[in-house]
């Protein structure tokens, strides 16, 4: 997992046009229902909005078509899932967080831009609907900026957090947490599976090997970056 920098990406039109307004009515309505009334229901969402061509493409120039949180590359048959930071309905803690499932979080971030990501099948089948929290959720239909600011999330977000601040990779290609946000992450994504682990010893060997030819020449050391960056 690296920083993911999607300052530079342009905002798919489906998420700002008529399709999506309608279906953030159609949400608008349904938390306005009693909460009992509303927890008989499930929230109204159109998932041909965020697996929308326009989305995917985009998103996977966002995240370089690697999956965002084991870095996955994604493309020809296994292109990935696009899937949501923070789950779109029912979600839920994690070990000895609360396991109380919240069917109101996070459904109104279903078409936000911020929280749609791109991933392998393998981590979003692991995620599924967790997300857990240090604390209370964010008030219902907050902003995004609300939410990621006011919550204490447990799982980290590369897009807004630097990864290696909470995880701590190993010249073996195991990956450990920092703190408890790094150790809940990499239980929640299963990022110690063995093809990882491989995958990771193997890009380590390769760039300690190149740093054991002792060469410094600008020719070296662009590949040296590349293989760091692959």
């Amino acid at each position: 997992m690296r920083k993911v920098n999607r300052g530079g990406a342009t905002l798919p039109e489906i998420l700002h046009g008529d399709e999506v307004r309608a279906a953030k009515a159609a949400l608008a309505e349904h938390y306005r229902l009693d909460p009992l009334e509303r927890a008989r229901r499930r929230p109204p969402l159109n998932a041909k909005i965020w697996t929308s061509a326009m989305v995917r493409q985009q998103v996977s120039r966002v995240f370089l078509s690697k999956c965002a949180y084991c870095e996955t590359p994604l493309d020809g048959s296994n292109s990935g899932d696009i899937s949501h930071h923070r789950p779109p309905g029912n979600a839920v803690g994690f070990r000895d967080q609360s396991d109380i499932t919240s069917p109101d979080h996070y459904s109104w971030f279903a078409y936000e831009w911020e929280n749609i990501f791109l991933s392998c099948m393998v981590c979003n089948r692991a995620k599924r609907n967790l997300f857990p929290v240090q604390g209370p959720r964010a008030h219902l239909r907050s902003s995004w900026a609300e939410a990621e600011n006011g919550e204490e999330a447990l799982l980290v977000n590369p897009c807004r957090v630097e990864p290696r601040k909470h995880i701590r990779f190993g010249t073996d290609g195991s990956v450990g947490g920092a703190d408890e946000v790094g150790h809940v992450t990499v239980k929640v994504l299963d990022l110690n599976r063995s093809e990882l682990i491989q995958a990771r010893a193997q890009k380590f060997g390769e760039c300690l090997g190149w740093l054991g030819q002792g060469r410094t020449d600008e020719g070296r050391l662009e590949k040296f970056r590349r293989a760091l960056l692959d």
